[in-house]
């Protein structure tokens, strides 16, 4: 009887695992386009300020600017110069002082800007291992509560399944006991309704089975040897 709970938890368990794994997979899986339009707003929010710090300067000390510029989200920006515009990563970025990003389906993300009338760009990456974007973003978010939901249904059905099987179990050993000789066994009467009916019986019969044993031994007893 006991193994059969046992693996009951077990099963429920696995079941539970393998549902929030599955959860998670998918959350992974799918194209986060809420996350990606954050990260493009976010990059050009912050390269639009680095570059308004950067235009007050001189070319020689954007370096030292950008090493003590902190971004406010987990992005990493640095400098780089292509003397010949077609070698630069985007072409769009190379021909026009505007912005060219990566793909949605392309990680990490960058983004890359050309500093006015000069070789330079600013290329802006997510940190992957720190990115806020997918935790901040609104599928994330609807994917939160399922996980809660898949997790709180495995512990009413783990805590329901104990409160069926410890009873169960009492009354096994009870039944063991009575079936042993110990005729003064009795079924607790704790138990949820179905099976403290079941044990109401079980001390029922009980009882009766007693009374009829006693009354055989009282005719034993006054039978003459």
């Amino acid at each position: 009887m006991q193994s059969i709970f046992t693996r009951t938890y077990i099963a429920i368990a696995m079941l539970m695992v393998a549902a929030f794994m599955l959860t998670v997979r998918l959350t992974d899986s799918t194209p986060d386009s809420d996350a990606w339009g954050l990260f493009v707003k976010s990059a050009q929010s912050e390269l639009a300020r680095l570059q308004t710090q950067l235009l007050k300067v001189n070319q020689e000390d954007w370096t030292e600017v950008i090493t003590q510029f902190v971004p406010k989200d987990a992005l990493h920006i640095s400098l780089h110069r292509w003397d010949n515009p077609a070698d630069a990563p985007s072409n769009t970025a190379a021909a026009r002082t505007d912005f060219a990003v990566a793909a949605i389906d392309e990680r990490p993300w960058w983004l890359l800007q050309r500093m006015p009338d000069s070789h330079y760009f600013l290329l802006i990456e997510e940190v992957p291992e720190a990115n806020p974007f997918i935790w901040s973003s609104p599928l994330f978010e609807r994917y939160v509560p399922i996980i809660s939901v898949f997790l709180a249904l495995g512990i009413g059905i783990s805590h329901l399944a104990r409160r069926v099987s410890l009873p169960v179990l009492a009354l096994a050993r009870v039944a063991k006991r009575f079936g042993s000789g110990d005729w003064s066994a009795r079924a607790p009467l704790d138990a949820p309704p179905p099976i403290n009916e079941l044990a109401q019986e079980f001390n029922r019969m009980a009882v009766q089975l007693d009374q009829i044993i006693q009354d055989q031994q009282v005719m034993i007893g006054a039978i003459p040897h």
